[in-house]
C-alpha cells in the first residue's frame, strides 16, 4: 500500500501553508477522498508532477508579464518606476 499525504503533512515537507495547498488542490492537484472521510489525501508522486508543471507554469507567467511591462519589478514591494515623462501625472489625478 502506498503512502499518502495529508493537507496538514503537504504543507509541512513543500514549506508552505495549509490554504496555499487547499489552493493548489483547487488548481488541480489529484486528491484521494476515502468514503466516510472529510480530508483529501495526496499520493507523493502527484505531488511531485504537479509542482513541476506549477513551478513551470508559474516562471511563464512571470516573464511574459515582464516582458509585457518595461518598468514591472519582481519584487511586489517595490514601487514601479514611472516611464519617461510620466513622473507626477498619476498624483496629480489623483489629487484633483
Amino acid at each position: 500500500m502506498r503512502h499518502l499525504l495529508k493537507i496538514r503533512d503537504v504543507a509541512d515537507l513543500t514549506g508552505v501553508g495549509y490554504n496555499t495547498v487547499i489552493e493548489w488542490v483547487k488548481a488541480g492537484l489529484p486528491t484521494i477522498r476515502p468514503v466516510g472521510r472529510r480530508s483529501h489525501l495526496i499520493d507523493p508522486s502527484d505531488l511531485e508532477a504537479f509542482l513541476q508543471d506549477y513551478k513551470s507554469s508559474h516562471e511563464q507567467e512571470r516573464q511574459s508579464r515582464c516582458s509585457s511591462r518595461e518598468n514591472w519589478h519582481p519584487n511586489w514591494h517595490q514601487k514601479p518606476v514611472p516611464a519617461e515623462g510620466n513622473e507626477g501625472k498619476r498624483h496629480e489625478a489623483l489629487v484633483r
